[in-house]
């Protein structure tokens, strides 16, 4: 089993990311009917349970659809645009209220959209998402992650572009 990552550093990681399923959610029982349960019975329902609970999803309230609601027209004027330009947005936020969990769920959004309009360039069913390279002209990328800190600079952002890509770094000096 491969080590999963906190966050998406690759387009391999990033793709495994998005291809990976919630775990299954157990199905809610009353404690009685627990406590009647062997323990071989309470055991399989107590692992399904814990892999929930440790990777619980993520919820759409009303005022992440009111951030999603503003923000998809940007997202898709770039597929209409004539000069094929992309619009911007900035989340800006204190800590530990969700941008980087709402980035990633627009990202993962955005991703899988991508791939099921495009069903031709998606790579082979039985080929793993992080497995999945492609030829260097012939590999898509709709969505590029990259987690920048608060005094990242746009040579800093190159650099973390470049390595989710995998672009060869010529060297330390090499930003651009």
């Amino acid at each position: 089993m491969r080590k999963r990552v906190a966050q998406p550093r690759t387009k391999e990681q990033w793709r495994e990311f998005c291809a990976r399923p919630a775990p299954p959610r157990p199905e809610p029982v009353s404690r009685g009917e627990y406590d009647s349960w062997a323990a071989d019975r309470q055991e399989p329902f107590d692992e399904m349970r814990r892999s929930c609970n440790a990777n619980p999803p993520f919820l759409k309230h009303p005022q992440v659809l009111r951030v999603l609601a503003a923000l998809k027209p940007k997202l898709t004027q770039g597929r209409y645009s004539q000069d094929a330009t992309f619009h911007s947005a900035i989340i800006n936020g204190p800590g530990h209220c969700g941008k980087t969990s709402l980035l990633k769920l627009i990202g993962k959004e955005c991703e899988l959209d991508w791939w099921r309009r495009h069903p031709d360039l998606a790579p082979d069913p039985g080929v793993s998402p992080a497995d999945f390279r492609g030829d260097f002209l012939g590999d898509r990328v709709p969505v590029i992650y990259v987690s920048a800190s608060t005094g990242a600079t746009a040579g800093m952002l190159s650099q973390a572009i470049g390595k989710f890509l995998h672009v060869p770094n010529p060297g330390r000096t090499a930003t651009k």
